[in-house]
């Protein structure tokens, strides 16, 4: 099972642009941009280098990859789970 760790969307939820190495998890949640992905160090090597000459283009990836990180918040997918709510045991 391919997925990504939470750090992907706290990168996103910066605003930031992101290249990341391929997965079918990260291929299927970002299909419509949001998130660039390479398959090998050359593929990689030409994202770098076409979105440095491309800024537009990066920062449409990082507005669509915000907007994908604010639908995809603990409160979003997990809206019974409130840690505010919760009554935590004594370890004392």
């Amino acid at each position: 099972m391919y997925s990504c760790t939470y750090r992907t969307f706290e990168i996103l939820a910066t605003r930031s642009f992101q290249i990341s190495s391929s997965n079918p998890f990260l291929e299927d949640t970002f299909k419509n941009g949001g998130l660039v992905t390479y398959q090998d160090l050359d593929d990689l090597f030409d994202n770098v280098e076409y979105y440095i000459k491309h800024p537009k283009e990066r920062e449409y990836h990082a507005r669509l990859g915000y907007n994908i990180a604010m639908e995809n918040t603990y409160e979003k997918k997990f809206p019974l789970f409130h840690v505010d709510d919760y009554e935590w045991p004594d370890l004392r």
